[in-house]
């Protein structure tokens, strides 16, 4: 991969990434404020359809406006590269796997944050229209626009960052995208683990997948339990007289919750896990914890500075966290020969060749100091700080926003 620039373009890169978030989720609480608290504007007409489709506007507008201002090639943001078929059932199968995980995150987030104001909103959402009609507005909508958000445009803005730290903060803004504390933590959980979907598998049609078949399993449900409501009316009757905070209530929620992560965690891991291979092997990857060998290596002309022979980039290079940048320099493939490199009076005794070869070799290799390979490559860019001030403006505003949600709910409840 070619380096991005250079390190104060990539810190550009990252403060830009912070400000869009910053007005995209400013726009969307001014949205749901006007909405939901100050207008209390009725759900009739062409309203009505305007928040169901509410995605459109909310995210749509700001990816619209992205490329307008910023003049970046949706191709090289998104990466629409095509997914194997063993790669799609992967994914659904983490997907099928990760719903009772989320499913158990969400159950403690509700019992800390309890919002049945929330809570039947969502449940009204997915109920009242025809299951295509629904399928259409809370799967295929989130599964579109958020994946071209935040898998897209947010994750690209952060590519200079490791993927473990990059995938973090993808999903810290995903999880406070949602504006309530029922649904922010398990998002967040599904939004790193579609950052390492993209990752592996070089495409946004990936973690689309994934995230149309987590929303789409959940409202299918939510559909199928809706329409047998008559015949459970008076269980849930007794479901509702029934305290949710008595010992033994939480007792055997907290059993379910723990029997659940115990079945579905283990399961889920190893699916990863041979999803991870499966992806390693395919698109050639190599652990760059290990030293790499170097088969070829030659002398600038000009400069007489030693450099390595570099062989063709693998497929995995169309997009490369800094984390694994060192490999793909040094990767030579077995078949390729060393360039000849005709004498000169200039160049040093052989001897002092080989150990400054040997010096370059090392320098390179060792995992200490992943360094460019030629004085003409781009510098790697600086690590920079996690927690940085607009990230923690992004929190504020999210946190803030979901506490006045919570509280206002709760009066409501009294």
């Amino acid at each position: 991969m070619v380096f991005s620039g250079t390190e104060e373009h990539a810190a550009s890169k990252v403060r830009r990434t912070y400000l869009f978030v910053i007005g995209v989720l400013l726009f969307a609480v001014a949205i749901q404020l006007s909405s939901s608290f100050l207008f209390h504007i009725p759900r009739t007409g062409a309203y009505r359809i305007a928040e169901d489709l509410w995605e459109i506007i909310l995210l749509g507008l700001p990816i619209l406006l992205f490329f307008l201002i910023t003049k970046e090639k949706p191709r090289e943001v998104f990466q629409f590269h095509k997914v194997s078929f063993k790669n799609i059932a992967y994914v659904v199968l983490l997907a099928i796997l990760f719903i009772p995980i989320s499913g158990a995150i969400g159950t403690v987030s509700q019992l800390v944050f309890p919002n049945p104001v929330l809570e039947n909103a969502m449940r009204v959402t997915t109920s009242q229209y025809s299951l295509w009609f629904a399928l259409v507005v809370a799967t295929l909508q989130p599964a579109l626009f958020e994946e071209l958000f935040f898998r897209g445009i947010v994750r690209d803005g952060f590519d200079s960052y490791p993927l473990k730290r990059q995938a973090l903060l993808v999903g810290i803004c995903f999880g406070l995208f949602h504006l309530n504390f029922s649904q922010m933590f398990y998002a967040a959980v599904l939004g790193v683990l579609m950052v390492y979907i993209f990752y592996y598998t070089r495409s946004i049609i990936a973690t689309m997948v994934f995230h149309f078949a987590t929303n789409g399993i959940d409202v299918t449900l939510s559909h199928l339990l809706a329409s047998r409501a008559s015949a459970m009316t008076a269980a849930a009757a007794r479901v509702l007289t029934t305290n949710p905070y008595s010992a033994a209530s939480l007792i055997g929620t907290f059993v379910d919750i723990g029997i659940l992560l115990a079945i579905f965690i283990p399961l889920a891991h190893a699916v990863y896990r041979s999803f991870v291979k499966y992806n390693k092997r395919r698109l050639g990857m190599i652990d760059p914890a290990v030293p790499l060998p170097v088969t070829a290596a030659g002398s600038d002309q000009s400069s007489g500075v030693p450099v390595v022979t570099q062989g063709s980039v693998p497929v995995h290079a169309q997009y490369d966290p800094a984390d694994v940048q060192a490999s793909i320099h040094v990767a030579v493939p077995a078949t390729q020969a060393a360039p000849v490199v005709a004498p000169s009076s200039a160049q040093p005794a052989i001897s002092e060749q080989h150990d400054a070869t040997a010096t370059a070799t090392t320098a390179v290799t060792s995992p200490e100091n992943p360094e460019p390979l030629s004085p003409s490559a781009a510098p790697p860019v600086k690590r920079q700080r996690l927690f940085s001030p607009l990230l923690i403006v992004v929190f504020v505003i999210a946190i803030g926003y979901a506490t006045f949600v919570q509280v206002y709910d709760t009066l409501i409840i009294r």
